[in-house]
């Protein structure tokens, strides 16, 4: 879990700055202005989430792990009560990419099955 979050985090941090240098996919024309905020802000709350959940992910280490059985990377923090908040953190924010990850797909089959709009082209 470790060894994975290690490499998750940069490559998180590369897709988000990613976006502002890829060319925008427009929303459907039939999209209004608000819903079109409420997508953005959906997008980008879930970019949060995930990021703190694997920051805190880290920050809650109480000891060191090994990088896919190789190297030794020690904890950074070692101070039992911040490792503790860091876990409570963390435990809150999978939560919330679990809740983030069920309304997208739920926005994805709504958009897609209900309004008939091909929203999963645009995704791809």
């Amino acid at each position: 879990n470790m060894s994975i979050g290690t490499v998750v985090i940069p490559l998180t941090v590369v897709r988000y700055l990613w976006k502002f240098f890829r060319p925008s996919v427009p929303y459907p024309a039939d999209l209004s202005g608000p819903k079109k905020n409420i997508a953005h802000l959906a997008h980008e709350m879930f970019y949060l989430v995930i990021f703190v959940m694997l920051l805190s992910g880290v920050l809650m280490l109480t000891h060191s792990y090994r990088f896919f059985w190789l190297i030794d990377i020690p904890n950074p923090i070692n101070d039992a009560s911040i490792n503790g908040f860091f876990f409570d953190v963390h435990r809150a924010s999978c939560a919330g990419v679990a809740v983030m990850l069920i309304l997208h797909l739920a926005a994805v089959a709504k958009h897609q099955l209900i309004d008939k709009r091909n929203i999963i082209s645009r995704m791809l």
